[in-house]
């Protein structure tokens, strides 16, 4: 029962299917995965390139404020 979930950082595509995959490792490992305001990705193609995708940016922020948020009500 503990709190986490999938965030995934690629070039161009592919990401939604990464997500997938990762999700079910959560799931099937009895974890509560929390939301966000779209899927958990960013775009980048060189290293540290991704934190200017800023959509992708705020809905990471969004994502790990809903994991913290959780992990208070829970605790």
């Amino acid at each position: 029962m503990e709190v986490g979930g999938p965030i995934a950082v690629a070039r161009r595509g592919g990401q939604t299917s990464t997500i997938q995959e990762l999700l079910m490792f959560y799931l099937i490992n009895e974890m509560i995965v929390p939301g966000s305001t779209y899927w958990n990705m960013v775009f980048g193609r060189e290293k540290g390139e991704a934190v200017n995708d800023e959509e992708g940016m705020r809905t990471i922020i969004k994502f790990g404020e809903n994991v913290a948020k959780l992990i208070e009500k829970i605790s």
